[in-house]
């Protein structure tokens, strides 16, 4: 089974507040995808409409380390 978080996650979003919004999400969507037995969550990266390509896969690896180091501290794996 896999869960898909909220569509309105931005990964590569210029606002920082979206983007750290985004993190709570998917902490969110990890603990239910386990909840529920769920083994895969989708994560849609977002909108890169207002910057390069590059600048977009830049905050979205940053978003997703965020993403990993908010998770090392919990129960989910």
């Amino acid at each position: 089974m896999s869960l898909h978080p909220p569509f309105f996650i931005s990964l590569s979003g210029i606002e920082e507040e979206k983007r750290l919004k985004s993190i709570t999400y998917i902490k969110d969507s990890l603990a239910a995808a386990e909840h529920l037995g769920a083994d895969t969550i989708v994560i849609h990266s977002g909108s890169a409409a207002k910057i390069s390509r590059e600048e977009a896969m830049r905050l979205s690896c940053d978003t997703l380390e965020k993403v990993i180091e908010a998770i090392g501290d919990t129960d989910i794996k």
